[in-house]
């Protein structure tokens, strides 16, 4: 009845107001007997022992104990004589009541077991998990998991160092963090007197404060009901996130708003009877789920998801699993609003499940038994207390952003627990010798570059005429993922997608599919059905051929530009994005200028690709990665299975902020030489497929690639404004997102390891030299054709898809070659 009455997101109006009085205001127990057992427990004569004053109308009173205000009589364990206090009284053989009504529900769902095999669950409630995915299952897990936790509730001893415990720990993070508004917590909480307390009464200092409940009484006194709301979230981050260790029972009755010593009003907390204390590595995996959640990175919730037992479903359904949890903790808003929200998740999942409805296999019921029987105790009460802190916060219509104000202790946790699991496979003793004297070289360079906080994770795979020369992988998977990087870890590769959607095109020139020279329309009529026969574009796109999109001078870098500026997410609609390239008008005659095509290259030869075969293009490039050797190792548009070997990419805003200052050509020596404590990691600022999507210009865009300072660096959105381009689509850390990954972009969503990089390059190369031709194994490519395409034009700069040259870095001047 509690947990109702808090939840004014769900439930009406009548039912809180009904169901509100067993927060602190049901029926007192006679005085008597409430009198008998503090004698008892405290070994006095009489209350005068003790106390000045006894007031015998309790102030509250809930289901396990009633609390009565009362006045010391002498100092006790640091607490002067004539201080007010409250004396918690447990009632009167509560403890044999709760559980023989915990007896009582055994007995029910035994029975139901009997007479419906189908909602059979004793087994749960004699601790051998009968596993099942039914509600009725989730209660009976509930209740077996409620079984344990409530004799702890009983025990006021227990209650009264949960407490201290619980303060000391917020204490010295406040000494820690008094500058961090962000992590500093302002809340209070009544002092108990140790030689007062027993199993069953427990006094403490006397909190002169307002219920949470009274808007009206708070108002009046202009207490700042946001900033009081805020600080209870607070509260609860730092002890679900940080320490591990909270109160499961947030209800409104378990809070006051008082003053501080300061004289500003705070939530001061109530009642840690009912408590739980996870593991590490359970913090750990809340911490991930909530940081992915944020950051809308699929890779680290699987793994997190894992870690929590919940593998299965996460695996199965990634995108369900994390457009559930991004609700969860969405921004909350009023009681109207809130429940609208609510019901229309609630059809969306009803139609989720619709859709995807499919007769499961007798090897897959299996695996949800399985994956259900996981389900681990520390998420019920963690999501009771988030389900109780989303209704305190819509009752009190208070606004709150839960990922804004609990993201940063669960990043503070994982950034102190992370420290030591950061080389991966670089720490173990390798199983064989170093294929090569420079693989044992790039191994110490990357181990390095990690240890300096360069890097998170990388592989590197070096082929020399075809011979593997090096093969190694370190570091983590992500930030907040401490699995290693493996050899067959997929990281986005972004613009080397380009290379293959080149591939694909010089491997039809080789059987004849395409000619380079002829004009886009031979192949695509609808290129120019959309302008008008006599602007300019029209004639100057008619005259583009296959050469100048390869070369990079069509005109049409900005192609898609209008709508991806406003809605990044259209980048994964293959037929949105090709309408909008069949509507794109040139900014100048072809071969005129020279100008990259950041994302058209793409869906550009992609189209000609498609109409010149009749073939979709992720078949066409997936039978070139395949006939490279690239196999699992690199897709265009990654396929089911494979999300567990995601890795993600985070920039490095330090560099970041070295481009858009002096451009590449102070990014090499500028990275070298900053310390490693000035280079955070900035990672996508509230951005997923379920989030409004946010514009060029607005607060999240910008932060979505580098967060504003004080500095005179210009914003990321006028950095990428050249391009045309929504910031969230030049950041890199948008293409972690599970459904931009699936998605075909031929441009840019390419995820490799560096072994299939390495493979397909390699195949490239060996198409050039004649030696490696044979009839077993002809060259994909023409070799004269891919010879010309690979030199760059004197004047352009741009080949056609490639560019071979001799490997001399120079440290000033990095570039982006392609080959």
């Amino acid at each position: 009845g509690q947990y109702i009455s808090t939840r004014a997101d769900v439930v009406p109006d009548p039912y809180i107001e009904r169901l509100r009085t067993l927060q602190d205001s049901v029926p007192a127990k006679p005085l008597s007997v409430t009198v008998d057992t503090i004698l008892q427990e405290l070994r006095l004569t009489a209350l005068d022992e003790a106390f000045s004053r006894f007031d015998l109308v309790p102030l509250a009173t809930a289901s396990i104990a009633q609390v009565h205000r009362a006045t010391l009589l002498h100092a006790c364990d640091g607490v002067p004589a004539g201080a007010e206090v409250v004396v918690k009284v447990q009632h009167a053989n509560v403890g044999r009541k709760v559980l023989q009504d915990l007896r009582d529900l055994r007995l029910l769902i035994h029975t139901i077991g009997r007479f419906e095999p189908d909602y059979d669950f004793s087994a749960i409630i004699d601790e051998a998990r009968h596993p099942d995915s039914s509600p009725f299952f989730a209660c009976a897990l509930l209740l077996l998991l409620w079984s344990r936790e409530v004799p702890k509730e009983l025990d006021f001893i227990n209650e009264c160092r949960n407490m201290v415990e619980i303060e000391k720990a917020i204490d010295d993070h406040n000494a820690k963090f008094a500058g961090v508004p962000a992590l500093h917590i302002d809340c209070g909480f009544p002092r108990a007197i140790d030689s007062l307390c027993s199993e069953r009464v427990m006094v403490m200092t006397y909190i002169d404060g307002f219920k949470l409940t009274d808007k009206d009484g708070m108002a009046v006194s202009g207490v700042n009901l946001q900033s009081v709301v805020l600080n209870i979230i607070k509260a609860y981050a730092f002890q679900i996130y940080v320490i591990g260790f909270w109160n499961s029972d947030p209800h409104p009755g378990n809070f006051l708003v008082g003053k501080s010593q300061s004289g500003a009003h705070i939530p001061y907390l109530l009642d840690f009877g009912l408590t739980k204390r996870a593991t590490t590595q359970e913090v750990m995996a809340l911490s991930r789920v909530l940081i992915s959640a944020k950051n809308a990175d699929f890779t680290t919730l699987i793994s997190a998801m894992q870690d929590l037992g919940l593998g299965y479903f996460a695996a199965e359904n990634p995108e369900r699993v994390m457009k559930t949890i991004q609700f969860i903790f969405r921004r909350t808003s009023s009681k109207q609003e809130t429940r609208l929200e609510v019901e229309k998740r609630r059809e969306e999942m009803l139609a989720e499940g619709a859709n995807s409805k499919k007769p499961r296999t007798k090897k897959e019921t299996e695996e949800v038994r399985k994956a259900t029987d996981a389900i681990p105790g520390v998420l019920i009460f963690f999501s009771r207390v988030i389900a109780l802190l989303r209704g305190l916060s819509v009752t009190l219509e208070v606004p709150i952003d839960y990922l804004d104000v609990m993201v940063p202790y669960a990043t503070l946790f994982l950034d102190e627990r992370f420290r030591g699991a950061k080389f991966g496979l670089l720490e173990v003793a390798p199983v064989q010798p170093p294929t090569s004297t420079l693989e044992d070289r790039i191994a110490t360079i990357l181990k390095t570059s990690i240890d300096l906080g360069h890097a998170i994770g990388a592989q590197v795979v070096v082929y020399r005429h075809g011979q593997l020369l090096v093969d190694v992988s370190g570091g983590v998977m992500g930030k907040f993922d401490p699995r290693p990087v493996q050899k067959d870890s997929l990281f986005p590769v972004f613009s080397c997608t380009k290379a293959i959607t080149a591939a694909v095109i010089l491997h039809l020139v080789k059987w004849g599919k395409i000619d380079v020279d002829e004009p886009v329309t031979t192949y695509w009529p609808e290129f120019i059905a959309n302008l008008p026969p006599d602007s300019d574009g029209y004639a100057w796109k008619k005259q583009i051929t296959i050469r100048h999109i390869l070369s990079h001078t069509s005109g049409l870098s900005k192609a898609g530009s209008e709508v991806l500026g406003t809605n990044p997410f259209a980048i994964t609609e293959w037929d949105t994005m090709v309408g909008l390239m069949e509507s794109a008008v040139p900014e100048h005659a072809p071969g005129a200028a020279s100008a990259y095509h950041f994302l058209s290259f793409g869906w550009l030869l992609g189209r000609i690709a498609e109409r010149a075969t009749g073939r979709a293009f992720k078949d066409l490039a997936k039978e070139i990665l395949d006939a490279s050797g690239v196999e699992a190792f690199g897709f265009v548009g990654i396929p089911n299975g494979v999300e567990s070997r995601l890795a993600s990419v985070y920039w490095d805003a330090a560099e970041l902020e070295d481009i858009i200052r002096f451009g590449t050509s102070r990014l090499a020596s500028a990275s070298i030489v900053r310390p490693p404590s000035s280079r955070p990691m900035v990672e996508l600022d509230s951005v997923s497929p379920f989030a409004p999507a946010a514009g060029p210009g607005t607060a999240a865009a910008e932060a979505a690639v580098l967060p504003s300072d004080a500095t005179g660096v210009p914003t990321a959105t006028a950095a990428v404004s050249r391009l045309g381009l929504n910031p969230m689509i030049a950041n890199p850390t948008f293409f972690n997102q599970l459904n931009v990954r699936r998605s075909v972009i031929p441009a840019a969503s390419g995820n490799f390891s560096a072994t299939g990089l390495a493979r397909f390059y390699n195949s490239v190369l060996a198409s050039l030299d004649a030696a490696n031709a044979s009839a077993e194994k002809p060259p994909l490519y023409d070799p004269v054709a891919l010879g010309a395409a690979a030199a760059p034009s004197s004047t352009r700069g741009f080949a056609l898809g490639f560019h071979r040259y001799l490997f001399r870095p120079r440290p000033a001047d990095p570039t982006h070659g392609g080959l």
